[in-house]
């Protein structure tokens, strides 16, 4: 129902996620040399004298020109493996951006800045990562980042006002949630992820580069829910501007899976990857202290909430209400200012 939400966004106006993903594309930049070396390290498939296209794909691409930057270097590091060993046969590329089918992909194609071919073909596959995307052993290359702490779908028993999982009065699972809640969404996390692995296993070719990046927390517990936006929430339910009910059975599509989860389920595909890199990483968030940081992390809390938020309460104007307070609330909040990342690049068996 849900699949790999963090795409549900359109448009390019000054709220869209294509305005506000400069942060993804930043950290994303990061990891631009250990690209480099999963592709070196995978040389012998990318220099096979009998291929003649190889497929990249990006899941969860959304419509920014982030994934565009991406793909784009991928491609040309392959390109340039290639005319380093002098291979002079004619290739092709084929960049696949793939995310949800209600992705904004009108918006995506129209920032691509060459034409097809150049440095590759590129096309757009609707559907969710949580499942096969692609035929058997045709992706040569596939990456996701930011993406998999999106779940596929809430559990039922989360809103369910007779189950002992019902997280009432909050937006977030956090430490406070019932534990039979947070007992739910870890083994929905656990469910989703092990599908996304084993869908990619059976697409990849042997040979075949898997990356994964997306948010992590360090700690064995949950961290506090303390999210101004739930504030705002609160204060609009005094006012009696939305019913309590509507935070009672809303719950944002989202888990932090904790390092220890994420190693068991690469121990459920360990006879079909290899993992060649691990790593932690600290992504640059935006600046507690600085005096635009209210306004900005609404804007790009904004960019990629609204459309849940929206079609749950069916109101536009309480919604943008509750955007416009929500500066106020953050200024009063003292969120850290990086996130924590994995970063895992697997080859395929």
């Amino acid at each position: 129902m849900i699949g790999n939400l963090a795409c549900v966004r359109s448009g390019s106006g000054k709220d869209s996620y294509h305005r506000n993903s400069g942060l993804q594309a930043q950290g994303f930049s990061s990891v631009h040399a250990t690209i480099e070396q999963a592709i070196a390290s995978s040389a012998p498939l990318f220099l096979d004298s009998s291929l003649d296209v190889i497929r990249i794909v990006d899941l969860g691409c959304s419509h920014g020109s982030n994934t565009i930057q991406a793909l784009d270097f991928v491609a040309r590091e392959i390109t340039r493996l290639r005319e380093q060993v002098g291979d002079r046969k004619p290739l092709e590329i084929q960049a696949i951006f793939s995310d949800l089918a209600v992705n904004d992909f009108n918006t995506l194609f129209a920032l691509v800045p060459h034409p097809q071919g150049e440095p590759y073909f590129f096309s757009g596959v609707p559907g969710s990562f949580y499942g096969r995307l692609f035929p058997r052993s045709s992706i040569h290359f596939a990456m996701t980042s930011y993406a998999l702490h999106y779940l596929s779908k809430i559990p039922e028993s989360i809103t369910d006002k007779n189950s002992p999982a019902w997280n009432r009065d909050s937006m977030f699972v956090s430490r406070s949630s019932p534990p039979a809640a947070i007992e739910a969404f870890a083994q929905q996390a656990s469910d989703d992820l092990f599908v996304f692995l084993h869908s990619r296993a059976q697409e990849l070719v042997t040979g075949g580069i898997l990356l994964l990046m997306f948010p992590i927390r360090l700690s064995h517990e949950l961290n506090e829910a303390d999210f101004p936006f739930q504030s705002v929430w609160k204060d609009l339910i005094q006012e009696g501007l939305v019913s309590q009910e509507s935070l009672d059975t809303f719950n944002f599509p989202a888990y932090l899976r904790s390092g220890d989860e994420v190693r068991s389920s690469l121990g459920s595909v360990d006879q079909q990857f290899t993992v060649i890199h691990s790593e932690n990483l600290k992504f640059p968030w935006l600046d507690p202290k600085s005096s635009s940081y209210a306004a900005t992390a609404t804007k790009y809390w904004k960019a990629v909430s609204k459309p849940f938020i929206e079609k749950h309460i069916g109101n536009q104007e309480v919604v943008e209400l509750m955007y416009e307070r929500m500066p106020s609330k953050v200024t009063v909040s003292s969120p850290s200012g990086e996130l924590d990342i994995v970063l895992l690049v697997l080859v395929k068996k």
